[in-house]
This record gives C-alpha cells, sequence and structure tokens, in this order.
C-alpha cells in the first residue's frame, strides 16, 4: 500500500470525485453477510484536469458482476456542478441502427432547413418520436429502473433493500426481454425484405 501511494505521489494524481454511492464492489449475499467495499478507484494527473474544469465519477447499478461499472462524467465549461432537474441529455440507442425504420427517420428529418445544429436537434427529436412509436417507451423505462437500482444498491443492506434490488433487477431483465423481441422482430423483417428483393432480381 505503501508503493501504491508512493507511486501516486510520484506521478502528481489526484483521485476524482465520486457522486452518489461511494461503493464499487458488493458480495451480493442477504441481510447480514452482506458486504460493500470500495475497491475501484479513479485518478488522473495534471494535463487531464487542466483539460477539463470538473472531472467526476458516478458507480453505476450492476447486474451480473459484483463490481459496479464507473462512469467517467467531464465538464468543460467553467462553473461548479448544479444540480437542478433539466431535460435528459439525448442517446443514441445502439439497437435503433438495426431496424430498417431507423434510417429513414434520420433522412426525413435531416432534409429540414437550417444550419447542423439545428438539424442535429430536429434528428433527435425526431429519433425520439420514432422510437417512442416503434418500441414503445422501453429505452426510457430501462434507464429508470437502472437509476433506481444505483440508487438501492447504494443503501444498507436490508430485507426490504434486497427485495426492492430484486424486484428491480427482475423488472430490468423483462424490459431487456422485451427489447431484444424488438431486436429479433426487426431482423426477421430485413431477411424476409432482402429474400423478397432477391427473388424480383432473379425472377
Amino acid at each position: 500500500m505503501l508503493d501504491f501511494q508512493e507511486a501516486v505521489d510520484n506521478c502528481d494524481l489526484r483521485e476524482l470525485d465520486v457522486v452518489g454511492g461511494k461503493f464499487t464492489w458488493d458480495n451480493r449475499r442477504k441481510g447480514g453477510d452482506n458486504m460493500k467495499e470500495r475497491l475501484d478507484r479513479v485518478f488522473v494527473n495534471f494535463d487531464c484536469s487542466n483539460l477539463f474544469n470538473h472531472i467526476r465519477i458516478r458507480h453505476l447499478a450492476f447486474r451480473t458482476s459484483d463490481h459496479l461499472p464507473i462512469l467517467i462524467e467531464l465538464e468543460e465549461q467553467a462553473g461548479k456542478w448544479k444540480w437542478v432537474k433539466r431535460k435528459r441529455r439525448f442517446f443514441f440507442e445502439s439497437f435503433w441502427k438495426d431496424h430498417e425504420g431507423c434510417e429513414e427517420a434520420i433522412k426525413k428529418a435531416w432534409e429540414g432547413e437550417g444550419n447542423v445544429n439545428q438539424k442535429l436537434n430536429v434528428v433527435s427529436n425526431s429519433l425520439l418520436n420514432w422510437s417512442n412509436q416503434t418500441f414503445g417507451h422501453i429505452p426510457s423505462w430501462i434507464r429508470k429502473v437502472q437509476d433506481k437500482m444505483e440508487v438501492v444498491q447504494n443503501q444498507a443492506s436490508s430485507n426490504e433493500a434486497d427485495e426492492q434490488l430484486d424486484a428491480l433487477a427482475n423488472e430490468l431483465d423483462e424490459l431487456l426481454e422485451q427489447k431484444r423481441s424488438h431486436l429479433e422482430a426487426a431482423k426477421q423483417s430485413r431477411l424476409v425484405k432482402g429474400g423478397r428483393q432477391k427473388l424480383q432480381i432473379f425472377s
């Protein structure tokens, strides 16, 4: 441990602040046998600290591993972090691209007038509307369940907390299975469409 601390000092590293729960490891046992520890840490050097005004980390919800995923958040703008309710940042869902309607939704939204930033806003809103119509609200429900799991898993272990975490994990599994079913249906649709096109070519 002394050698580790000496290496940190020699490299002029500093540990990043944690937002939310501080634990990164959970032995996944129930009640009094449960143990939580902070085993995983993130350090940055002077150059990284200068590149970004604010850097912080979050410990995300776990599902199968006993170690929690770590998310590093970077902020380039000056000013302190503000805990205010704001519109959720747009995220492109990776499974969207596997659906044949995704490309069409993007092209249609991009055809409008405006600069690049305006078009990107139009495209993001269009994709969210298309996703809600095509997949329902599954992606947003998944994120909400994961957020709830983050809160519960950082509480002291108790029968109530364990039951809540198990219920949330089951709910997340069901949502992920629905998402997988949508992807499988989209894949089959593309295969059928591709087969018809081949038949038209050779007919």
